[in-house]
């Protein structure tokens, strides 16, 4: 056979994280990619999404950890689930366990048919619990979720099967468990699956699907038509770095909506944020738009 000259790879097929029809969330854009990379990660997460081991998910600040975190939860084949989400540096220990117990209790409630127990109707089969910025949490509330992954709360071995945990992060946490800082079974544990997102600056290809989805959720929230970028603007988008990742590039292109609204729908001038201050710096005024991409919700229980 001659030797052929092997064709060159094309472009990175376009991936859907699958399993997510009826997940009607306003972040459903953020799971389709054409970066290599994401599609690798997406596909991993694809294989995992009826285990219920643990998945730990680091990504910067704003580049889509905690919608991949949802969408690991609403995407398996488990229904219905209760979803306890909460913030590692606003939770205590004391809340997340009894939020934890009432789904428990929950999940328990069965009504006897010929000595056997049928769950009824809408009762969670599965609890997930989803703590975002782990790194942040408490002793307490690091020995809580020891304690859950191995099985031990209030008697509760026979159902740890069906207790998932997620958990994001900005920071690495293996160093911070060497130096102990961070718990370092937990951090073993979590590990069972770490997996990280790159910012928005590694992904660009993924810049026009974007910047379409965030002129179309413009238009539909203000019943006016859609606006487009004009070269200079996406000059512009193309060459910035994004230290605010995806939720920067959503507050840039908000700004640039209001003030075009009435204009030209074909945006020419986009005004950046600032760039983070240095440590030690005065600290940002109250109206800063960046306080919008840093507020977290301390806790927050849904069942789907």
């Amino acid at each position: 056979m001659l030797w052929q000259k092997p064709k060159p790879a094309g472009p990175p097929v376009q991936y859907h994280f699958p399993g997510l029809e009826q997940w009607q969330d306003r972040n459903l854009y953020l799971l389709e990619t054409l970066n290599a990379n994401v599609t690798r990660t997406y596909k991993k997460l694809g294989r995992i999404l009826n285990s219920h081991a643990p998945v730990l998910l680091r990504a910067e600040s704003g580049a889509g950890k905690a919608v991949l975190a949802q969408a690991l939860h609403y995407a398996g084949q488990m229904k219905p689930r209760t979803l306890l989400e909460a913030h590692g540096a606003a939770v205590s220990e004391k809340q997340l366990a009894q939020a934890f117990a009432h789904a428990l209790h929950e999940m328990k409630k069965a009504a006897p048919t010929n000595g056997k127990h049928v769950r009824p109707p809408n009762t969670p089969s599965s609890v997930t619990v989803l703590l975002k910025n782990v790194a942040a949490s408490s002793p307490a509330l690091q020995l809580w979720l020891v304690r859950l992954l191995r099985g031990e709360l209030e008697n509760e071995a026979a159902l740890a099967t069906r207790v998932r945990l997620l958990a994001t992060t900005t920071e690495d946490l293996a160093p911070l468990a060497a130096q102990g800082r961070f718990r370092q079974d937990l951090y073993y544990r979590l590990s069972t699956y770490e997996l990280t997102l790159p910012p928005l600056r590694e992904r660009k290809e993924d810049l026009p699907q974007f910047v379409a989805h965030f002129f179309s959720q413009s238009a539909r929230r203000n019943a006016e038509r859609e606006f487009g970028c004009g070269a200079n603007a996406l000059a512009v988008l193309q060459a910035h770095s994004w230290p605010g990742n995806i939720r920067e590039l959503e507050e840039t292109l908000a700004r640039a909506c209001e003030a075009h609204r009435g204009r030209t729908a074909m945006i020419e001038q986009l005004e950046l944020m600032p760039a983070p201050s240095p440590p030690g710096s005065a600290a940002p005024t109250k109206n800063s738009s960046r306080e919008r991409f840093e507020t977290e919700s301390a806790f927050e229980i849904s069942t789907a």
